[in-house]
């Protein structure tokens, strides 16, 4: 097998099993930070005026500086308001999590040393477990993308402070065991100093919990939520189809106008991609996002009363489980009642949530029936999961006429496949009967038709060496600023002796001239042209002949037919139950068929192995496992899903790449021809046998060997290893050589790659 069909079977794999790399490459960083400086004032509001001085060495020219500050500090939501860098231009943007400062122009960048002076005010809001004497602070966040050579930070805290209420926590990327960093650590009266004069790695954090006296802050602002959901009332019912049909209804009040943060995730089911079937909203004012992820409220302060209805079918023998609430920070619950009623007996219902918000949730069970209903708020990042304890056995869901087109197609599919492999494809070992020696009886061509069973763009370039060999052109080499240029020159017209189709490539190739210059810039194309002026007549010509066995147009059509409509109902059932369904269909379908595609052309490749069985060579005898198994294991991966029992799909999966594998195995030939077959394969396994005694015997006989035997190289496409056995036999020669030569002609015509 080519090392560049190896590289292009894991390159692929690799791409499409890897979802990300969690490897990270040694680089140099934009920039690193000189010094960083943090003053901090917190006032009897809890309220922290921040200015940071950043001192900056840019290691490259980049177009902005990113200070990014964290939303949420444990369990505490904050909000950063007045922010200003003093002297640049900024923008300023927030997300649920994060407040974004983007420093700069980006046209003119930043190179070298830069000082940022960066103000902006932090406020807290009251706890709702009154602990609100207790002050969390990130005086340093993990985002800075490079090193900290120096490190100082005064916080001003509102009130005297002791030693022993101090936590200091410092680590790498929020990762804190204790003061890993040792910073150091000063309290001055009310005034806590942070320091550190050595270098602080990328991803270096600091922390600081304070606990004051109580009553040190007053006039503490409550959270300013979006909206209050007063009352939500779900009602799911699920059937004996295992499909849930939900019933979701609220009563909310929009607390602020014009707010971009308006939307409400409906109820999350456990397979939250699955399609969501007849969605129905009986408020006008309420709108649904173009996936159904959520709904987006009206953008004025009042009350909406409104009922969201849905169907939703997960994938069979998923797990039975709800998120019956995932609050976001800018929300808050008041009242939640939660109903669940089953087709099918429910053993047990377990709830997933935290500790201090279990006493608030009431659960009531019963054999079909769990309610769950909560009368005190529920606020900020509550999240409340569900699971149930069903017995999935007895749930039932009908098969879809597609999982059952899928399965016979790919049957019938594969049946017909090995009907033709038995009939028409070889089945026994062929054994060497020639090792050394051209075949006179047939053209390189019709060579490597009989060899590889196909007729390729490589194999028509074999002709011109033919030609070559047989004194009907020559060939002449000279280099300019493009690189390797040939001179082919005719000698002579070839005669009725020859083929039509040898005859039309060769006056083809001589059309314009009786001379033709052939380089890397046009070699590729001018052989493509060559190749497919002649590839009907080829073919015609072979068809004539009954070189190969000819399998039945009507059996080619059904089973490439039924392999056609197995795929599409795959990717039918794969994406029809997908909700970003023209998003998946794009992917699926890019992947399915590049990896039929790709494995197609492997196995062909891999043909190999049965003409290599007389051999015994190992490598190459079980190379088809190397093959089939990743690429069967990725597309059952992708397309075991949804409305299709498993064993269907597993069974199509398994029809499908057998008959690829089948289709692709090489067509016997008739009786007259198997002489031929031997005589090739002796002569391949000669030019792929590393030993070079053999071959500097011949060419010590016979200076001229290579040339006669060279087009049959090209056309079994064996060019590698005897092209680096002759490298060992002529040494330093070789580069002067004409086989040398012959070989980068050969891979212009074929715009493939010089690997020696």
């Amino acid at each position: 097998m080519k090392k560049s069909t190896v590289m292009l079977f894991l390159l692929s794999l690799f791409t499409f099993m890897a979802i990300r790399s969690d490897y990270a490459f040694a680089e140099e960083k934009d920039y690193y930070i000189r010094n960083l400086n943090i003053d901090v004032t917190v006032n009897e509001k809890k309220q922290c005026v921040v200015k940071e001085r950043v001192n900056v060495h840019f290691n490259k020219r980049v177009e902005a500086f990113y200070k990014t500050i964290n939303t949420q500090i444990d369990d505490e939501y904050i909000n950063v308001s007045k922010v200003n860098v003093i002297g640049q231009k900024f923008e300023f943007d927030k997300d649920n999590y994060t407040s974004n400062i983007v420093i700069g122009d980006r046209d003119a960048g930043f190179n070298g040393d830069k000082e940022f002076i960066i103000e902006y005010t932090i406020d807290y809001y009251k706890r709702k477990d009154n602990k609100e004497d207790l002050f969390n602070f990130d005086v340093l966040q993990d985002y800075y993308d490079g090193d900290i050579k120096s490190f100082y930070a005064k916080i001003n805290m509102p009130c005297r402070i002791d030693s022993k209420n101090i936590m200091l926590l410092s680590g790498k990327y929020n990762s804190y065991d204790g003061n890993d960093l040792n910073v150091k650590q000063k309290i001055y009266d009310n005034i806590i100093e942070l320091s550190k004069n050595s270098t602080i790695e990328t991803g270096g954090s600091i922390k600081m919990k304070v606990g004051l006296d109580k009553g040190t802050f007053k006039n503490i602002p409550d959270f300013k939520y979006n909206y209050v959901i007063k009352n939500m009332d779900v009602d799911i019912h699920i059937t004996r189809q295992q499909e849930y049909y939900v019933t979701q209804k609220y009563s909310i009040e929009m607390l602020k106008e014009n707010e971009d943060d308006n939307f409400l995730r409906i109820m999350d089911i456990e397979a939250s991609l699955d399609k969501i079937y007849d969605f129905k909203c009986s408020s006008n004012e309420v709108g649904i996002n173009s996936f159904y992820d959520s709904l987006e409220l009206p953008k004025k302060k009042g009350r909406i009363d409104f009922t969201v209805t849905y169907k939703q079918k997960p994938a069979l023998d998923s797990d039975v489980r709800f998120c019956i609430y995932n609050g976001s920070k800018n929300v808050n619950v008041e009242k939640m009642n939660f109903k669940i009623n089953s087709a099918v007996p429910i053993k047990d219902c377990r709830i997933d949530c935290d500790d201090d918000i279990k006493d608030r949730i009431k659960v009531d069970k019963s054999s079909r029936n769990i309610k769950i209903e909560s009368n005190d708020y529920l606020n900020k990042n509550t999240i409340i999961d569900a699971e149930l304890d069903i017995d999935k056995s007895k749930f039932t869901r009908p098969m879809k006429i597609s999982g059952l087109i899928k399965f016979f197609s790919a049957a019938i599919c594969f049946f017909l496949s090995l009907f033709v492999y038995k009939k028409y494809c070889k089945t026994e070992i062929i054994t060497a009967k020639n090792r050394y020696y051209e075949p006179e009886f047939i053209d390189s061509l019709k060579a490597g038709y009989l060899f590889n069973s196909e007729f390729s763009k490589k194999s028509a370039s074999s002709l011109i060496f033919y030609w070559y060999s047989h004194k009907h052109i020559n060939i002449e080499s000279f280099r300019n600023n493009d690189g390797y240029n040939f001179k082919i020159t005719k000698l002579g017209h070839l005669d009725g002796e020859h083929q039509d189709y040898e005859i039309d490539m060769f006056n083809n190739l001589f059309l314009e001239s009786s001379e033709v210059i052939i380089n890397k810039k046009n070699g590729s194309n001018m052989m493509y042209k060559m190749y497919s002026s002649i590839k009907k007549k080829f073919l015609a010509n072979m068809e004539n002949e009954k070189i190969l066995c000819e399998i039945p147009s009507v059996l080619r059509y059904i089973i490439n037919f039924s392999m056609y409509i197995t795929v599409v109902c795959l990717i039918y059932d794969r994406i029809n139950e997908s909700r970003d369904m023209i998003t998946k269909f794009g992917i699926y379908l890019a992947i399915g068929v590049l990896l039929l595609k790709l494995y197609s052309h492997l196995t062909k490749r891999c043909n190999i192995a049965y003409k290599n069985k007389s051999k015994g060579n190992i490598s190459y005898r079980y190379i088809w496992i190397f093959v089939s198994v990743p690429f069967f294991l990725v597309i059952c991966l992708m397309f075991i899903y949804k409305t299709t029992s498993f064993i269907i799909t597993f069974m199509t999966i398994i029809f499908l790449f057998m008959s690829i594998t089948i289709r692709n195995h090489p067509i016997k030939c008739n009786e007259v021809c198997k002489e031929k077959q031997h005589y090739l394969f002796g002569l391949h396994n000669f030019f792929n046998d590393k030993d070079t005694a053999e071959l500097n015997m011949l060419l010590s006989y016979n200076d001229q060997y290579y040339k006669k035997v060279f087009p049959y190289i090209v056309a079994l496409d064996d060019e590698k290893i005897f092209i680096n056995k002759m490298k060992k036999i002529l040494y330093a020669d070789f580069y002067e050589s004409e086989i040398y030569f012959s070989y980068i002609l050969s891979c212009i015509l074929n715009g493939s790659n010089i690997m020696v």
